[in-house]
Order: C-alpha cells, then sequence, then structure tokens
C-alpha cells in the first residue's frame, strides 16, 4: 500500500475544510445566501474560535453541530447546479459518508459505521482508508506483475496498476488477466492466496493459465492460540490427543457411500 501525502484530518477538521473550500469557491454575489455563522467558517481564524468555543461540548456534539451547518449547505444550494463545483461534491460527499438521516432528523455516524472510501481529505478525493493487521493507510494499493522464469536473461516488469486501496487483490487479478494474456501470452501465474477466489481460478482456467498461490489467507495466530492445526493425529487411528493434551473420549467415523 502506498500512503497519500495529504494531512490526516480529523472528522470536525474535515467538515471545517468542506465548508471552507465551499464557500471561498463561490462567487461574492453568491456567497450572500450563506448564513453569517457558517458564512465566517471560510476564514481560518474565525475557524479556529468556533473550534475553541466548542471544547466544553462533547465531540459528538460538534460533529453534529458542523454536519448541520453542510447539510445547510447542501440544500441551499441544491437548486443551483452552476455552482456544482468539486467543492459542492465534496459537501455531499462528506454528508454522506458521516451522517445518516432517521425519522426527518440529521444524525452522525459512530465511526466505526465511517466506509472505508469515505472522504479523507478533499486534496486527495480518490484516497481511500484501509486497515490491514496492525497498520492503517490512506492511499492507495499497487499491484506489480513481472516475469520469473530463471531461464529468462532478464525479468521484465510487465504490468503496474494503481487503485485506490480498498481495491481487492482478486480484482487486480481479473482486470489484468486479458491485458497479459494478449501481451505475453502468459501461462503460469504465480500469486498471493489472497488473490485465489472462484472467479479468478474460472478466468485463468478459461484463458489455460495455470494459477498458482503461496500463502493463504487470514491472520497470524498469537503464540498462545490454538488451533485446528495443533491437534495431534494419527493417519489410521485418527485423533491422538487436542491441542490441550486430552485423549479423545470417543473417535467416529462418517462413511460416505456412492450412489
Amino acid at each position: 500500500m502506498i500512503q497519500s501525502n495529504m494531512k490526516k484530518l480529523s472528522r470536525t477538521e474535515l467538515m471545517l475544510n468542506v465548508i471552507a473550500n465551499f464557500i471561498n469557491s463561490l462567487p461574492v454575489h453568491a456567497r450572500k445566501r450563506v448564513h453569517k455563522n457558517i458564512r465566517k467558517l471560510a476564514d481560518e481564524e474565525k475557524a479556529r474560535e468556533f473550534l475553541e468555543k466548542m471544547q466544553g461540548k462533547e465531540y459528538e456534539e460538534v460533529l453534529e453541530i458542523l454536519a448541520g451547518k453542510i447539510f445547510e449547505l447542501v440544500n441551499c444550494f441544491k437548486n443551483y447546479p452552476e455552482f456544482h463545483n468539486k467543492a459542492y461534491k465534496h459537501l455531499c460527499h462528506v454528508l454522506k459518508d458521516q451522517t445518516i438521516i432517521h425519522e426527518d432528523q440529521l444524525i452522525v455516524k459512530e465511526g466505526k459505521d465511517i466506509p472505508s472510501d469515505a472522504l479523507q481529505n478533499p486534496t486527495d478525493e480518490d484516497a481511500t482508508y484501509r486497515k490491514k493487521g496492525n497498520k492503517s493507510c490512506q492511499g492507495y494499493a499497487v499491484n506489480i506483475t513481472e516475469t520469473a522464469n530463471k531461464d529468462n536473461p532478464i525479468q521484465l516488469i510487465t504490468k503496474v496498476s494503481v487503485e485506490p486501496n480498498i481495491h481487492s487483490d482478486v480484482n487486480f487479478l481479473l482486470e489484468s488477466l486479458e491485458d497479459l494474456k494478449e501481451r505475453i501470452d502468459i501461462k503460469e501465474l504465480i500469486v498471493d492466496g489472497a488473490y485465489c477466489s472462484p472467479e479468478t481460478l474460472k478466468e485463468t482456467q478459461e484463458k489455460e493459465i495455470k494459477l498458482i498461490t503461496t500463502n493463504m489467507v487470514g491472520r497470524k495466530f498469537k503464540n498462545e492460540e490454538k488451533t485446528t492445526a495443533d491437534f495431534i493425529v494419527e493417519a489410521q487411528k485418527g485423533i491422538k490427543r487436542c491441542p490441550a493434551g486430552k485423549k479423545p473420549i470417543k473417535i467416529g467415523y462418517i462413511v460416505y457411500s456412492r450412489m
């Protein structure tokens, strides 16, 4: 994954940012349509003063106040398509990402309910959020395909793809197969386990490409965790001991018969 070279914004910073960007994008006559309490947030110093006044309030309450201002801005210019510029679309994006309407009431979502493709920062609108293992990233995923035949005099990079980091490995592979087959007539493809799916298996078989996977998908277990791999099994005898060291009371088998 590639981290975007953008500032990591808090939810309040993001909301203030899109509000200021939109107001500053408006011509002077259009700004007069905006309530003065919202219009002043386009000024960096006034926005800082606003946050200082909010310090005694709960964080969720501050989010609700800012979300309400975004809602008001969006509706104020909803019927004026001449002002539906990129900054306006960012307002709509944040409103959709951060809030829901329930029984005609605007409710701010909990952090866990914000989608991974939510706007992270208007300076890089395509960057998305992804957490992989213990690391989180706001940015992009890169997929690189290269030759790996030991008989080749040199090895070459054959394809580079860049997408928002929520793009799955399976989709990277599906989108690359046709091009790779046409350009280099690929016969064998070695991939990580995350690229393996019923769809990729089907596509590679149809294109007569042998798909070889390496590591399986899944999290790493902690040292103290027990898994099915810790069972002691003997051929012809079955389970000898469970991960806790206990012998089975009884061992049974399911016998399948052919119809």
